[in-house]
């Protein structure tokens, strides 16, 4: 279901700022993931794919990513998953 991403693994340019901290913290994505509530939830959201890119209609128009919603789902329903504030 969660749309993983196919960039390069080594460059991180063109990820979000979401999909940065969720490489630097791939057990909050686990942890996420394997929940029913979330795979429920992301079934339920439009998708749009442009070139060749899977987005998430969020908010009305917003498009996001597999890991922006997944760190919108995660702020707003599990902060207790959520890594620590990074500086």
């Amino acid at each position: 279901m969660y749309n993983q991403s196919v960039d390069d693994p080594e460059d991180d340019s063109n990820l979000s700022y979401e999909g940065r901290a969720l490489r630097r913290h791939p057990e909050v994505k686990d942890a996420v993931c394997s929940l029913d509530e979330f795979q429920e939830w992301m079934r339920s959201l439009p998708e749009v794919v442009v070139d060749e890119v899977k987005y998430y209609v969020r908010g009305g128009d917003m498009l996001k990513d597999a890991d922006q919603v997944l760190w919108e789902w995660t702020r707003r329903n599990r902060p207790d998953l959520m890594p620590p504030e990074e500086e």
